[in-house]
């Protein structure tokens, strides 16, 4: 499964002030090894750059490219997952260890994907591999000092499932970083993106000067 891992895009810890959280990498992130580098992250861009923000940001590449090419310091992107959720992404000629691995993902994807998660889905999620590793990344993220509060912003229903259970098991200890979570986004890939995305706004919450 080693081969199929994608990691964060943040390129200097210390200097990143607002964190996108997303699902999982897929064939485009696969091939550019670095998140959020499809058509859908394209969306992203083009939110940011409407609402005032990373002007030197070119809107027609997708949002994880304008960050690796720019070496963009200031704005980062964790997946949730490291591994692709999806199925579909796979060879057919897994084994059966990696195919019961990918099946499992699979499974995670579809029931937190679509809505705030049941207790009993966030119970299991807390129990994974997958889950353990994404709250270690993240906790090490807020810990390390910074300028400026950290601002987290998860996309679409796993991310949000994912920080909720965050929050829940680790905020009180992370305590002494400052760091926000902003109101979820909707995931590019949603079929209502477009309308749902006329009626949000982040600019009270993120200043100007964070994401220049």
């Amino acid at each position: 499964m080693e081969q199929y891992k994608v990691g964060d895009l943040i390129i200097d810890t210390k200097k990143l002030n607002v964190l996108l959280i997303l699902e999982s990498p897929h064939i485009n992130e696969f091939i550019h090894q670095h998140p959020a580098a499809g058509e859908a992250a394209c969306e992203l861009t083009q939110f940011f750059t409407k609402q005032g923000y990373l002007a030197a940001f070119d809107n027609y590449l997708p949002i994880g490219c304008n960050i690796e090419q720019k070496k963009y310091v200031e704005l980062g992107i964790m997946n949730c997952a490291h591994f692709p959720m999806n199925l579909a992404f796979y060879p057919c000629d897994l084994s059966a260890d990696d195919k019961q691995k990918v099946e499992k993902l699979a499974s995670f994807r579809d029931n937190l994907g679509q809505n705030l998660a049941s207790e009993d889905w966030l119970i299991k999620l807390s129990q994974t591999e997958m889950f353990t590793d994404f709250a270690k990344r993240l906790n090490a993220v807020i810990q390390t000092p910074r300028d400026n509060p950290l601002i987290i912003i998860p996309c679409g229903f796993t991310a949000t499932n994912f920080i909720e259970l965050f929050k829940s098991k680790f905020q009180e200890n992370s305590k002494q970083q400052d760091f926000r979570i902003l109101d979820p986004l909707p995931h590019p890939t949603q079929s209502d993106w477009s309308e749902k995305i006329t009626q949000i706004s982040i600019t009270e919450q993120t200043p100007k000067h964070l994401l220049p």
